[in-house]
């Protein structure tokens, strides 16, 4: 049941069922969610997914018979406005970056203090991207290693765009957007979808186009760290 503000519906899947109840606990517990379900696998996950749409589903990555790289892009798929964040014991860099490519809104290792989950489930609940600073520095090696000869996504965009997506990148969120440049939020919004626009984001992917932006800004930025300023010779 999807809540539209405030505190979140939260589907739980993960294989372990002592690990499911202890963070169901949290999160009812701290008030977190409003309402928890939970999946023991991927396409038990999907199918709760597509019945109840929860606004955030924290996604485990080692899931028995479908994997929950393929349970997030399903569920994302599914849904668009669903957020997911991983919560996983792994912080491999291909699997941080299958995880954001499928759609994840987050990803989180396990060894996480519980008030740290208990944020993050907010914070992707309201639109943010949660990457751990640790985990940032694996996605922005990753994307590096994705380099590619062609024209940079951003030399579409303004200054003020740039600006946008710099702080979308930094995981603010649209209200956290206009403070920080001293916009309203209707220019912040208008610069956002415009933002979408200009990098071919089609609409059909909801909230998943924040997170595709955002890899494009990573990988663009990190190209230009990585290619040396040969200046004029």
């Amino acid at each position: 049941m999807r809540q539209q503000a405030g505190v979140p519906s939260v589907l739980v899947v993960d294989d372990h069922p002592l690990w499911r109840r202890t963070v169901r606990s949290l999160l009812i517990s701290s008030g977190a969610a409003s309402e928890v379900w939970e999946a023991p696998d991927g396409l038990t996950a999907v199918s709760l997914a597509r019945k109840q749409h929860p606004d955030v589903v924290l996604m485990d990555m080692a899931l028995p018979g479908m994997s929950g790289v393929e349970a997030t892009g399903a569920v994302v798929a599914g849904d668009a406005n669903t957020r997911v964040l991983v919560l996983s014991s792994s912080d491999d860099t291909d699997q941080v970056l299958e995880a954001v490519r499928a759609g994840a809104s987050g990803y989180l290792l396990k060894t996480a203090e519980p008030e740290e989950i208990v944020q993050a489930v907010q914070r992707v609940h309201h639109g943010e991207l949660v990457f751990p600073a640790a985990l940032s520095s694996v996605l922005r090696r990753g994307i590096l290693d994705e380099r590619s000869n062609g024209p940079s996504p951003l030399d579409e965009l303004s200054d003020r765009e740039r600006d946008v997506l710099r702080l979308m990148a930094e995981g603010c969120t649209n209200a956290g957007i206009g403070q920080k440049l001293h916009l309203s939020a209707k220019t912040v919004e208008r610069h956002v979808t415009t933002i979408f626009t200009k990098l071919g984001l089609d609409s059909a992917a909801g909230g998943h186009r924040r997170v595709l932006a955002v890899i494009s800004y990573l990988r663009a930025t990190a190209l230009k760290r990585a290619t040396p300023d040969r200046g004029v010779g």
